[in-house]
């Protein structure tokens, strides 16, 4: 029966990770359903008509706004697929989540635990872990970003002195550094040629990083639009003083970086007790997935441990 079960998640959890990384590619191979699938779902059709790329399949995106209907804040969820620059869907990030569920269900399964333990656990790391990941992403791409801002403005001033206009510069700093400052100034210069105003375009990038650096740049372009002024020392100053920023904020990682040692040592401690006596006797902790006097102290631990972590972490996260 374990080896039956573990078969039919294999394949469940296999089927999920394809639909995750390459569903929109799976559905696309069957063309000839997708005249039927506009026919039969005509109501809908303005819906998948609003994709700017015309291959993707109807019957996929549909699907999987309807069922992001159901999840809490999928605005702010699509809003960071966005930001992490790869054409990740929300019907993707929902599939690959549904993945995980199963594959944490199965093993727990297979470890002879309870069926209401497994599927908590499973729908707990679910929900946290895609999450997690996603936002490590975000603040990787924003690090990057803020990391070469200041050459761009740089790169900016040059540009300015030598007599080329703002629209020019902007894609100079586009065709010039790669990474995703390339990435956000080419979306800039695309909206601009679609019709968009400068200021238009500076406003929705701005809405989509929320990082303050590009906040800043913003206001500084919309300020000498409107009053006039040097533009090129403006961005220079600005360049200066998010040097300066960045400089800070290297120190404040030194003076804290005894705090974050110590919660990553305090916080990784306890877990990797636990798998050393459930290696050592591995029956001493089996009675963790079984009883449920055993799992309510074991959820709780987890829980106060996790609320300890969180306040270590908040303590060494100083913001400028």
């Amino acid at each position: 029966m374990q080896i039956l079960l573990l078969m039919i998640g294999s394949c469940v959890c296999l089927g999920l990770l394809a639909v995750a990384l390459w569903g929109d590619k799976i559905v696309t191979r069957i063309p000839s359903r997708l005249a039927d699938a506009k026919r039969r779902l005509s109501e809908d059709v303005p819906l998948a008509q609003s994709e700017p790329d015309g291959d993707r399949s109807v019957v996929w995106r549909i699907a999987g706004n309807r069922l992001a209907r159901f999840i809490p804040n999928h605005a702010d969820l699509e809003a960071q697929l966005d930001r992490i620059g790869t054409p990740l869907t929300l019907d993707q990030y929902i599939a690959g989540s549904a993945g995980i569920f199963c594959a944490f269900f199965l093993v727990l399964l297979l470890l002879n635990a309870s069926a209401l333990l497994a599927i908590g656990l499973a729908l707990i790391l679910a929900i946290v872990m895609p999450k997690m990941i996603l936002s490590h992403l975000v603040k990787k791409r924003d690090k990057a970003f803020i990391a070469r801002f200041p050459d761009a403005l740089d790169l900016m001033v040059r540009g300015l002195r030598s007599g080329f206009p703002v629209t020019e510069v902007i894609d100079l700093v586009a065709t010039e550094i790669t990474g995703p400052i390339g990435d956000e100034f080419r979306t800039i210069g695309d909206k601009m040629r679609i019709g968009l105003t400068l200021d238009s375009a500076l406003r929705q990038v701005d809405d989509k990083l929320k990082i303050q650096e590009f906040s800043f740049f913003s206001v500084a372009i919309a300020i000498q639009r409107k009053t006039g002024g040097n533009l090129g020392e403006a961005l220079n100053n600005l360049s200066d003083v998010l040097r300066k920023r960045g400089q800070m904020r290297l120190k404040i990682v030194a003076l804290t970086s005894e705090v974050r040692a110590s919660s990553y040592v305090v916080g990784a401690l306890p877990f990797l007790v636990t798998l050393a006596i459930a290696y050592v006797n591995p029956d001493y902790l089996a009675a963790f997935l079984t009883d449920k006097r055993l799992m309510i102290v074991g959820v709780g631990a987890v829980i106060w441990l996790g609320l300890g972590m969180f306040i270590m972490a908040k303590m060494a996260d100083l913001k400028i």
